[in-house]
């Protein structure tokens, strides 16, 4: 299970999440104010669900950015709880110019991706991993580091567990 912090989906310039499709005025105010709160995290776009869809215990990350020139690094991580029966991990972008290198590293501190996003390609990878009880090097705290250089283009890296 990912440790999660938000429900719902972020596009654009609104959230949505499980409603019952009336929007009240303090609905578009906590919005507002949910959406003033993730632009002021340097406009990473991170969407978190846990439970709705997803057995018991399931959970599912998506980081994603939109670069417009920029060089900037920013790193984080996740972890794997060890009762997970099933990883899924996908990463997709494109680049007009520059670069955007995102690089996966394990519990163990291994690398065990790292994916170039140029404008030689527009790219889309995904792995998905049965985890067995013996030897399961997959649980634990995993790492991400995000480096773009001169990046016009855009990233999304999505984790779901099972």
């Amino acid at each position: 299970m990912l440790v999660l912090l938000f429900a719902g989906i972020i596009s654009g310039n609104s959230i949505t999440g499980q409603s019952t499709g009336v929007i009240t005025t303090r609905e578009r105010q906590e919005q507002k104010r949910e959406q003033e709160r993730i632009t002021a995290r340097d406009n990473y776009r991170i969407a978190y669900s846990y439970g709705v869809g997803f057995d018991e215990g399931s959970s599912h990350l998506t980081l994603s950015k939109q670069y417009d020139g920029e060089s900037v690094s920013k790193s984080g991580n996740f972890k794997i709880e060890k009762n997970i029966n099933m990883l899924k991990i996908s990463v997709e972008g494109q680049v007009k110019e520059g670069s955007i290198t995102i690089t996966l590293k394990k519990p163990d501190n291994i690398v065990f991706k790292e994916l170039e996003i140029d404008s030689s390609a527009d790219i889309q990878w995904q792995q998905v991993f049965t985890i067995r009880e013996e030897g399961n090097e997959y649980s634990g705290e995993w790492t991400y580091q995000i480096n773009a250089q001169n990046a016009t283009g855009r990233y999304s890296m999505s984790i779901t567990t099972h």
